[in-house]
């Protein structure tokens, strides 16, 4: 017994001087430059883990600093792993000496006797296999990093980097995977659990061995009671506790907009540890569900999937990224993100067309015309349509918006110049149309180049913001591998259009009232709030988009086929209308708590804005002849300053509709309101009955016509009837029925009359002159025939 004390002696002091001799080329030994090798975890807004993006191993990893992992993972962890860990200096002669003693008896490497500090040391020089060489780097590494590193910062590097099993490096991906909780939060029986897991990963995963690894980390518990490491209490308390492990789940939460993010941060990816998003996936979620009960209801008419974006106005910030109904449904293609194909967008175009044609002069009581009409393109015409190929003659510039005509607005594209606009769509953000204003044409107007849903919410989110376009923002914050937080740098704006243009065109855009041309009064489009929304169908029903926004958010809605197929006459109103109010109600009553019916959420009218009244057909100033009057918005110097001259009154005859001469007596004369537009809309005019008649009454003071046979009527007589059967009636209208009226026929008396002047001739062949004369000669009218 003596002896082996003596031995022991011996050989503690063999190697302390062994290793003090052997300290002297630890000065020249590099710590090896750490990459601590995380897993990148990209968050939603609210701190929600949307994926997990494993690093270049494969390996989920996140750090913490010591201060944010649980106390109680740092006992047990020393406990098990090297209890004299405060006490060495890196290097535990004992544990060496046994490990060698045992190695030597079993003539193999069993035992390493390594340190918490050697394991770092090991870690940081990733060195696999085992020989004796590679150990006493190990020592000198591990004896450095005692002089130069903290106890605290040595336990946390090894707590960070061990292994977990899974594909899991470090304690905190290892309880979010396990435990659906942070390290920081683990008790006493999880930390437990975890610390027996590094020392056989394979045979102690808890997924295939729970049963053992349970057995083993109450044995860990029962040791460190009796040692007096853990008091009673705690004791009882973790021997109590039931572990419930999570399913092995890596989840994958607003696919699509993931998948966008780590594209664009591709060549930063393996800098960062975290990345916290915009999206809300609390209404990405809702926003989601929304979109597939739409798209079941419109599933027989041939819509098969959709997209939705909503954007927060005032930051730029992405709060919803539906890119598909469902990103694993391969037989609809899902996971094609809906969001960033380039689609035609029909009609959805023509706010910015108007915008641009109010900073040229126009305004929204322009008169436009929506008449059949052909444009001329190089060598071809071009031949526009409305949607209900029908066409409402001169319109106000707001209705045709705001109804959504085609013509009206080609006509606008034709005065303002195609390449303006292709010019100013393309600094509006519209970077899809790269083709040039040629190949588009005047299609321009109606949505002929392709754009993006993503492209159209940044676009429209300018008007909500005056005129200050934002490029869309998808990221908060980023979490550096040291630790650092690096915010997103904010973006700046540049403005498109003035704020009064903004104001404008919002106004229309919220205008229920004049969207009657083209949609009906309850349509998904009305609002019992102030929204501002614009449809758009592409041709052939391909696909239709619904965009629109408040003063908090723009939303966009998309609906087609990826595969580009047909829908059944499904437009914005009807495909993408009810999704996009589904939406818009879900952000009122997620921010307000209810339905802000009645309100008006847009700000005040800005400067340089008046209103003022004008005749809702021409335009113009109302005049004492307009039959309406309605309040419209200008900007200052662009309102309207002559009266309407398209009403005007003209006396007419009651008795047959037509001008009153000079003869007609008065008690027949009426003065009556018609319709002088100019000589474009002549035709329609006269095709409504608005235009007044060109003949003048020849009517004097008492009706006297005849109404049967019409002058210049033309009869046919028939071979097989007999002659007498033959005749053809003769009827006076007149007010006078106290006298007797004279038939004639060739300036012969066929008959004298009493009221109803009533008569029947049998016709004969030839040409013919029929007169009815009152008996004292006052009033006459004749009519001329021919009898075949």
């Amino acid at each position: 017994m003596l002896m082996a004390k003596k031995i022991r002696k011996g050989v503690t002091f063999f190697l302390f001087i062994f290793l003090l001799l052997a300290s002297i080329p630890i000065f020249f030994l590099r710590v090896p430059i750490e990459n601590h090798k995380n897993s990148l975890i990209v968050l939603d807004r609210n701190g929600i883990e949307l994926y997990e993006f494993l690093g270049r191993n494969s390996t989920r990893s996140q750090w913490l600093s010591f201060e944010e992992i649980s106390p109680w993972l740092v006992k047990t962890t020393i406990f098990r792993e090297d209890r004299y860990f405060y006490k060495h200096f890196g290097v535990n002669p004992l544990s060496l000496l046994r490990a060698g003693v045992t190695n030597l008896k079993n003539r193999k490497f069993m035992l390493g006797g390594s340190t918490i500090t050697m394991q770092v040391a090991k870690m940081m020089e990733g060195r696999k296999g085992k020989n004796i060489w590679k150990k006493i780097k190990e020592i000198l590494l591990a004896v450095k990093l005692e002089i130069l590193w903290s106890k605290k910062d040595i336990i946390s590097y090894y707590l960070n980097r061990v292994y977990y099993g899974n594909q899991l490096f470090g304690c905190e991906s290892a309880s979010q995977f396990y435990f659906g909780k942070s390290a920081r939060e683990l008790t006493l029986a999880q930390s437990a659990f975890l610390s027996v897991i590094p020392s056989s990963p394979s045979s102690l995963n808890p997924y295939k061995n729970l049963s053992k690894l349970e057995i083993k980390a109450k044995s860990l518990i029962k040791e460190m009671y009796l040692k007096g490491w853990i008091k009673r209490e705690d004791y009882e308390i973790a021997m109590a506790e039931k572990i419930e492990i999570k399913k092995p789940f890596n989840p994958l939460l607003a696919p699509h907009f993931v998948f966008r993010i780590l594209k664009e941060e591709e060549e930063n990816l393996y800098n960062y540890s975290e990345i916290k998003t915009t999206i809300d996936y609390y209404l990405q979620r809702e926003a989601q569900n929304i979109l597939k009960i739409h798209l079941e209801n419109l599933k027989e008419k041939g819509v098969g999937q959709g997209a939705i974006i909503v954007m927060e106005n005032k930051t730029g910030e992405i709060l919803v990224w539906v890119g598909s109904k469902d990103f694993w449904d391969e037989e609809s293609s899902g996971q094609i993100d809906g969001c960033t194909i380039k689609r035609q967008p029909g009609s959805a175009l023509k706010p910015f067309l108007y915008a641009v044609s109010f900073e040229k002069g126009f305004t929204p009581s322009t008169i436009l015309p929506d008449i059949p009409t052909s444009f001329k393109e190089g060598n071809k015409l071009y031949v526009p349509r409305n949607y209900s190929n029908d066409f409402s003659g001169p319109v106000r510039l707001r209705v045709a918006l705001a109804s959504s005509l085609n013509v009206p607005a080609v006509h606008v594209l034709s005065k303002i110049g195609r390449p303006l606009f292709y010019r100013k769509l393309l600094s509006f953000g519209f970077e899809s149309l790269e083709r040039g204003d040629k190949f588009y044409g005047l299609g321009l107007a109606l949505g002929s180049g392709e754009v993006t849903l993503l492209e159209l919410v940044r676009a429209y989110s300018a008007f909500a913001r005056k005129g200050i376009l934002i490029r869309e923002k998808k990221v908060l914050s980023y979490k550096r591998r040291d630790g650092s937080m690096e915010l997103h740098r904010e973006i700046k704006g540049r403005r498109i259009f003035d704020e009064k243009v903004c104001f404008l065109i919002t106004s229309i855009l919220s205008d229920n009232y004049s969207r009657g041309l083209g949609f009906r009064e309850n349509s998904p489009l009305n609002f019992p709030y102030q929204v501002a929304v614009k449809t758009g169908t592409s041709e052939g029903f391909r696909d239709n988009f619904c965009i629109g926004y408040t003063r908090d958010w723009t939303v966009g809605v998309w609906v087609g086929n990826f595969e580009g197929e047909s829908m059944k006459n499904v437009s914005g109103v009807t495909g993408a209308g009810p999704i996009f109010h589904s939406i818009m109600d879900l952000l009122q009553r997620r921010e307000y708590g209810r339905i802000p019916y009645g309100e008006k959420i847009f700000e005040e009218i800005p400067k340089g804005i008046v209103k003022m009244e004008i005749c809702p057909l021409s335009g113009m100033l109302p005049s004492l002849n307009c039959e309406g009057r309605i309040s419209e918005y200008f900007i200052e110097g662009t309102e309207p300053k002559e009266l309407c001259n398209w009403h005007r009154a003209e006396k007419i005859d009651l008795r047959n509709g037509l001008i009153a001469g000079e003869w007609t007596p008065k008690k027949f004369v009426k003065e009556k309101i018609f319709i002088f537009p100019p000589p474009l809309f002549t035709e329609w005019a006269m095709s409504k009955g608005v235009f007044p008649p060109k003949k003048i009454s020849h009517l004097k003071e008492h009706d006297f016509k005849i109404v049967h046979p019409v002058d210049g009527s033309i009869f046919q007589t028939l071979p097989d009837l007999p002659k007498d059967y033959q005749s053809i009636r003769l009827e006076l209208r007149t007010d006078i029925t106290s006298k007797k009226v004279i038939w004639y026929v060739d300036d012969k008396i066929l008959a004298i009359s009493k009221f109803p002047f009533k008569e029947r001739w049998q016709i004969e062949r030839g040409a013919h002159e029929i007169t009815a004369k009152l008996e004292d000669g006052k009033y006459e009218d004749r009519v001329r025939i021919y009898v075949q």
